[in-house]
């Protein structure tokens, strides 16, 4: 692994010391298409790589992240396609390295000037990493979303949308089989304009999730967690002088499961995005949202994630900028994990605090220096971590 760092420092060296006359943003074309590759390089060192309640054990893991961008525009049209690959190489546990892909296509079609058809496809096959799985290993999975929106904006104080996703989830562990489903969902919203750039919205979704395989010792007596989910939101979205920016969202959702021994589960749903700029140079963003999530943990049903981000973004000049961030979310499981003493409830509360300072050379080249502190504070203990990471990365782009 010290070749790897080698590389890591010869692209360093070369990135400082090549022209920046020599690059140019988006020069690349085939005809109307304009072709953007694009390369990050990160060496990071980890003070905890196995997420391991105790007996940490430290790595240094460097990633290398190529990818390609295309954009076709076409009159009024949109056509983009975006590729790249993930690839992690650890310097003392190489059973932990990983590759992944990622695929995104997306086509917007204006027809008239009140019309539009949006068609997305995600496609992933990643991994879930130690800290964030529910079983603390590496996850391998594939997932496939497409979906398809269909906008029509009704003179200037009303817009409609309809939207159709199929959404499929795969993984390689046969351990995580009763993970694998598709998920149908079509979505309606409403919005009807209040002032310039003010509106108030109404949305509503339905969705049926099918697991392919059966759980026979579910708790509840389950064989399916195959079930059918309603949503209701009343939200509002803004967009004033330039500076403030978001969209609050609440409301309620009905889960009915398919198996009446299995039940059903109600509760509120929220969600918000917030983005202020107070100057030229300095800028605030909160996220939030509480949503119920598919199973990720033998034996439950579902798990509510409750929780927040917020981000501050200070710009030195023209070419620096740094970041402070900090985060908490409560993930609380359905019913009683097996591995749990007391067969009890898992409940999980992670935190994060971190910073980063970047540096953007120029238009093809950017540093980045990250230091994040993590922590999940478990009840079943053996879940519990902690973990200190520091980051530098190199950013290309043509």
């Amino acid at each position: 692994m010290r070749r790897v760092r080698l590389i890591i420092l010869a692209i360093l060296v070369l990135a400082i010391t090549s022209p920046g006359v020599a690059w140019g943003v988006g020069n690349i074309h085939l005809g109307k298409t304009k072709i953007y590759p694009y390369l990050n390089v990160k060496g990071l060192y980890t003070t905890n790589v196995f997420a391991s309640a105790e007996n940490y054990e430290d790595d240094f893991i460097a990633s290398y992240v190529p990818g390609i961008r295309f954009e076709l525009p076409i009159r009024k049209h949109t056509i983009l396609l975006d590729y790249n690959l993930v690839n992690t190489k650890h310097d003392e546990y190489d059973s932990e390295n990983t590759t992944s892909h990622n695929g995104h296509l997306f086509m917007n079609f204006n027809i008239g000037s009140s019309f539009s058809l949006a068609i997305k496809n995600k496609y992933k096959k990643a991994h879930e990493p130690r800290g964030s799985s529910a079983t603390g290993d590496i996850e391998q999975y594939k997932t496939n979303d497409a979906s398809v929106t269909i906008t029509q904006k009704m003179a200037e104080i009303a817009k409609l949308q309809v939207l159709y996703s199929h959404v499929i989830w795969d993984y390689k562990n046969p351990a995580n089989a009763f993970r694998e489903r598709e998920v149908d969902t079509l979505a309606a919203y409403f919005y009807f304009t209040l002032l310039p750039k003010t509106s108030i919205f109404l949305e509503y979704d339905r969705s049926e999730v099918d697991y392919y395989s059966t759980d026979l010792t579910a708790p509840v007596g389950a064989q399916s967690y195959d079930s059918r989910n309603q949503r209701a939101y009343l939200g509002f979205t803004w967009k004033m002088s330039g500076k403030s920016a978001g969209t609050i969202k609440t409301g309620y959702q009905w889960r009915q499961y398919f198996l009446d021994t299995v039940g059903k589960y109600n509760t509120w749903v929220a969600s918000i995005d917030l983005n202020h700029d107070f100057s030229k140079t300095s800028s605030l963003k909160i996220v939030g949202e509480r949503v119920i999530n598919e199973t990720s943990l033998f034996s439950t049903r579902f798990f509510v994630s409750t929780g927040y981000h917020i981000e501050f973004n200070q710009k030195f000049g023209r070419q620096f900028k740094g970041t402070l961030r900090a985060g908490g979310v409560e993930d609380t499981f359905s019913d009683p994990d097996p591995t749990a003493a007391l067969l009890e409830k898992r409940k999980d509360r992670r935190s994060q605090l971190g910073a980063s300072f970047a540096y953007l050379m120029n238009e093809t080249i950017s540093f980045a220096f990250d230091y994040d502190y993590y922590y999940r504070d478990s009840n079943v203990d053996v879940n519990d971590y902690i973990d200190n990471r520091y980051q530098l990365s190199i950013n290309f782009k043509m």
